[in-house]
């Protein structure tokens, strides 16, 4: 037993031992694979995942450009991906973003190489990425994407990248992402700041990874070129002065990190990856006092407030209080003004699609150009209100797609957006005028992230962006039940709020109104539609209205003497949008929401109803979400009501699965039958 237990002691340390090597000859090389990747057909840890990233390596450092006079910080990443299935050749299209300053300095790619390689009869082939596979694309004025195409990919391809960006901006120390969607074996990361510069750091994510962090301190010299003169007698002096910095180098791995698994109703996915995001925090430079940057959100605050491209932006100007005199001269209310300049900027300006919280072009200039990213039209607004003698001060805020505000972590380049907070006789609107088709009041959807913070306010306050609308649609079906042929009839839908501002957007999208029935008729495959009619299109203070007849044969089986009939028709529910049983991240609808809808049935002369469902109402606690369900008959005719509703926007995680059960409920009780029989 003895030598037993000794020969198992030996054995895992040589198993440990062995692991070990293995571990060490895996490396993360460009262009050099390691055995087994070229003929691996799948990911052990997820078989079913369609790439996955074989490691990641990056690495910011600062280095000292006599030309520029100032540090500069370079970017190098390395990068290698398996393709295993055609639905991962997306994965092959990389993007690299670039960022561009207000005066023509921008990051630029200094180098680029890519490699794709194949098994060709148990050979592996490299293709070579060639300058014709890369090209720029110009997002924005403070926004560029570098493109590079790899050739030759196919199932079972392994991709390497590696590239440089070249950075004049201190504030833009690269994060960097650990998850995707698809699963990474090793990522790695390493920043070595000189003393000068500190950044604070946010770590970003709902899945339990734990970031391995090693810090250290490294000396590095920095040659500053000088030149002085001319003194007496015309002499130039030049010279190079040695600055030594205690830099510190700080490392991020970790291994095997699960693919990101997207779930229904969130911001955007990467709000919910593991990441790291970077913050200029001071500069402070030998024999200078120390530059403050983000120490805190007061700080934040400053800076927007004394920014040519924000704060200074909100003291009117002769013209644009002279255009808003003329758009307010029948107004007799501060109310009536705020909804006449409204109503002239939504009506006259044109939002170009960028969103921004600073502006691009002087406020005059917008005036004049009808045209602009968001910032230019809110700013043009909050000024216009100022000059109106109304109360307006701009919120900065991120959008869904952008991201998530963290309170703890004072940062400017989080905000990429700015709304008008307005107060009139004690109330207090959020606008937007960048939607043509928004009543005033209501914000675009993307702006429902949260919160936003009131620029110029003492404290730079913190307020909640929670939408006052919901989306709310109900439908009133009229139905004649034909036995043994089908089912006629009308239907009355009725859209408010975010949900007519849905619709209306889709006929926009769409082309003009005819060609939005031509679709709805055509993707309806479960009737026949005829009669279409659309009300209130133009107007969006009110509620649109489409009405229409039709017939189908779906949701009714006629047996004999006997109907079987699912009286909720295509408007019942049959999938549960939550899959999974458990959720790390919350569920976040933008805003509440509420669906009614009534169906009214006339009996078949000679029939009578035998079974029909039971009324139910159930809610969950707080009566966060509801539902009612209701059948009742009066002579030949039977009605049926769902009222189904979200009364709050987010649910954290863990009301998941209560969410979920009563999705399930919904589901059940809206798919149960009713039988008619003949007598």
């Amino acid at each position: 037993m003895k030598h037993l237990k000794n020969s198992l002691i030996i054995f895992g340390l040589l198993l440990l031992n062995f692991s070990t090597i293995e571990a060490q000859k895996v490396k993360h090389k460009f262009g050099k694979l390691n055995p087994g990747e070229a003929e691996m057909k799948f990911y052990e840890p997820d078989s079913s995942a369609s790439a996955v990233i074989l490691f990641d390596k990056g690495y910011s450092y600062f280095e000292y450009d006599n030309q520029l006079k100032d540090f500069k910080i370079i970017f190098k990443r390395t990068l290698r991906i398996k393709i295993f299935k055609k639905d991962a050749y997306s994965y092959a299209d990389f993007e690299i973003p670039l960022y561009i300053g207000n005066h023509g300095a921008e990051e630029a790619v200094t180098s680029l190489k890519g490699k794709t390689f194949n098994l060709e009869n148990g050979k592996v082939v490299e293709t070579k990425i060639n300058k014709s596979n890369i090209f720029y694309d110009n997002k924005s004025k403070h926004r560029k994407i570098a493109k590079a195409s790899f050739p030759n990919v196919k199932e079972g391809s392994v991709i390497d990248l590696e590239y440089k960006i070249s950075s004049d901006f201190i504030f833009n120390l690269r994060g960097w992402q650990f998850q995707y969607e698809i699963p990474v074996k090793y990522s790695e990361y390493s920043t070595l700041v000189p003393e000068y510069f500190k950044y604070n750091k946010n770590q970003k994510g709902y899945e339990n990874i734990i970031l391995n962090e090693k810090d250290e301190y490294r000396n590095e010299t920095f040659s500053v070129e000088y030149r002085t003169g001319p003194g007496q007698g015309g002499r130039i002096e030049r010279g190079t002065i040695e600055y030594a910095s205690n830099s510190s180098l700080t490392t991020w791995t970790v291994s095997d990190i699960p693919a990101f698994v997207e779930e229904p109703y969130i911001t955007t996915a990467e709000n919910y990856m593991t990441a790291l995001e970077f913050e200029l925090k001071t500069i402070s430079y030998p024999r200078q006092t120390v530059s403050y940057y983000t120490t805190s959100w007061n700080d934040v605050n400053k800076k927007l407030s004394q920014s040519s491209y924000f704060g200074k932006q909100l003291i009117p100007t002769p013209k644009i209080k002279l255009a808003t005199e003329k758009i307010c001269k029948d107004a007799e209310t501060k109310l009536n003004k705020l909804k006449a300049i409204y109503l002239y900027i939504t009506k006259n300006i044109k939002w170009n699609g960028y969103n921004s919280k600073y502006i691009k072009d002087k406020l005059n200039v917008v005036l004049d150009k009808k045209t602009g990213n968001s910032a230019d039209i809110n700013m043009l607004l909050i000024n216009m209100l100022k000059s109106g003698n109304i109360v307006a001060n701009p919120v900065v805020l991120s959008t869904r797609n952008n991201g998530i505000i963290f309170p703890t972590h004072p940062s400017l380049s989080s905000f990429n957006y700015v709304i008008a907070e307005v107060t009139i006789d004690g109330k207090k609107y959020f606008i937007d005028a960048t939607e043509e088709d928004l009543p005033m009041g209501m914000l675009p959807e993307r702006c429902l992230n949260g919160t936003g913070r009131i620029v110029g306010t003492p404290n730079f306050d913190e307020v909640s962006i929670v939408p006052s609308q919901r989306y709310k649609e109900s439908y009133l079906y009229t139905v004649t039940i034909n036995p043994n042929e089908n089912l006629t009839g009308k239907v009355t839908e009725t859209y408010k709020e975010y949900a007519a501002y849905d619709i209306r957007d889709n006929i926009i999208q769409s082309g003009s109104e005819e060609e939005y029935i031509t679709n709805f008729i055509d993707n309806t495959s479960d009737a026949e539609i005829s009669d279409v009619e659309i009300k209130n299109t133009d107007d969006i203070y009110k509620p649109l209205i489409k009405s229409y007849q039709f017939e189908t044969v779906d949701n009714v089986i006629f047996a004999g003497n006997m109907i079987y009939l699912t009286p909720l028709l295509n408007e019942k529910r049959t999938n549960n949008p939550f899959k999974s049983d458990n959720r790390k991240y919350p569920v976040d609808y933008s805003y509440p929401y509420y669906e009614k809808v009534i169906f009214q049935y006339t009996l078949p002369e000679g029939y009578e109803i035998t079974e029909k469902p039971e009324n139910t109402v159930f809610s969950l606690p707080g009566r966060t979400a509801q539902f009612q369900y209701q059948v009742s008959s009066v002579g030949n005719m039977f009605q049926v009501i769902s009222i189904f509703r979200i009364n709050k926007p987010v649910f954290q995680y863990d009301s998941y699965k209560a969410l979920k059960k009563f999705y399930d409920m919904v589901i059940k009780k809206q798919n149960e039958k009713i039988v008619l029989k003949k007598i």
